[in-house]
């Protein structure tokens, strides 16, 4: 598991920088996706189930002095981090004011260090699959042979353990408890006898391209004049289509994005919500949501060396032997039968990691809100319903 880095302590305009001038570089194992999952959980995708969501009202000034939807946005890297499947902060080409790089290090003009650790996944991916073709007396510069090993090139290709960077954003959404019907949730809110509406705060992330597919595209389909969610009541329908296997994967993947009506008596507990999750900042995300959390320089490069450290070990070997087993396989041909692999190159060396699947673990307990009427100020720990 990535470590967590020490909090930054960055001024707001530097915050909005790190999100605004990213640029776009082109056993069994889980997913960890907070360091506070207590106080600050990160949402999980519920298997074929409707969820009635409400989305706080926060707004921001950008760089450019615009107002927009308050959240975090960024790119990463897909990593496979040891046993776990895991996202890094990308910073290629990140501009900090002064004050900031002091506690970043982020260099003049910033490249990424995992950005760069790219190549050398790749060049493990080409010598792994020509190394097996060699191995088993194949000239692997034949387009023929490329054809043959497509598809174990590109279960090389899935295994890199740094992938290149997905544009993300992240947000706070509060998941309220529903009435069952027919042992299903449905999207009518569950007002207990005391009156009193049970919902949690989650950060929910999504790449860019979903979040605009599926959750701006809700604003068009219903008409609504705003750029934004914020101050919505909307429902994430996960239902996964007959006759598909109900996980997951095919959950996320069904996703649909809706607003919904008739809220107007909930206003109260709208305007409680927005209180409630005030401290919910892009900030706050960049501290406690791993895939969002803002590294200095140092610690990014002590993070990709971690995590590159068996790559650059097994290609090492590779590039060291390649050569060699490429000679004797010209020496004596391919008509011969197979050539034996060399003895540097084990089964072992070039293995393929196991796609993980996504966990599955259970959504964090929900417990009554204080409804409307009493103080505004929220009290207790934030994000603990």
């Amino acid at each position: 598991m990535l470590s967590r880095p020490k909090p930054k302590q960055i001024s707001e305009t530097a915050a909005s920088a790190i999100m605004a001038t990213a640029s776009d570089p082109g056993a069994s194992r889980g997913s960890y996706k907070s360091y506070d999952p207590t106080n600050f959980p990160v949402f999980e995708t519920p298997i074929n189930q409707k969820i009635l969501a409400y989305i706080p009202n926060h707004t921001l000034v950008d760089a450019e002095g615009n107002s927009r939807f308050r959240a975090d946005e960024f790119f990463a890297h897909p990593i496979i981090d040891g046993r776990s499947y895991s996202y890094l902060r990308c910073i290629q080409g990140v501009r900090v004011d002064e004050e900031t790089n002091q506690v970043l290090h982020y260099k003049e003009t910033c490249e990424c260090p995992a950005c760069t650790a790219i190549n050398e996944c790749w060049s493990l991916v080409n010598y792994a699959w020509k190394s097996e073709a060699v191995a088993q007396g194949y000239n692997p510069d034949l387009d023929a042979v490329k054809d043959q090993f497509k598809a174990r090139r590109k279960e090389f290709i899935n295994s890199r353990v740094i992938k290149e960077a997905e544009a993300f954003i992240t947000f706070p959404i509060v998941v309220i408890e529903c009435e069952e019907k027919d042992g299903k949730l449905t999207t009518t809110p569950k007002i207990d006898s005391t009156g009193q509406l049970h919902g949690t705060v989650y950060w929910y992330t999504a790449r860019r391209n979903s979040y605009e597919s599926k959750w701006l595209s809700a604003i068009e389909d219903a008409d609504v004049d705003s750029d934004h969610l914020g101050g919505r009541w909307v429902v994430l329908d996960y239902t996964v289509d007959k006759g598909l296997e109900e996980n997951k994967m095919n959950s996320a993947r069904s996703l649909q994005v809706r607003l919904k009506g008739n809220m107007d008596s909930y206003s109260e507990w709208a305007t409680y919500f927005d209180q409630l999750t005030e401290p919910w900042t892009p900030a706050k995300a960049q501290e406690v949501v791993v895939s969002d959390v803002v590294r200095s320089y140092e610690e990014i490069e002590e993070a990709v060396d971690s995590i590159m450290a068996k790559t650059r070990e097994q290609l090492s070997l590779l590039e060291t032997g390649f050569s060699a087993q490429m000679d004797k396989l010209k020496a004596i041909g391919t008509n011969g039968g197979g050539v034996p692999a060399l003895e540097q190159f084990t089964e072992q060396s070039v293995a393929t990691p196991v796609a993980p699947a996504m966990p599955t673990a259970p959504m964090t307990p929900t417990a009554p809100m204080t409804p409307p009427g009493l103080p505004s100020t929220p009290v207790g720990t934030v994000g603990v319903n």
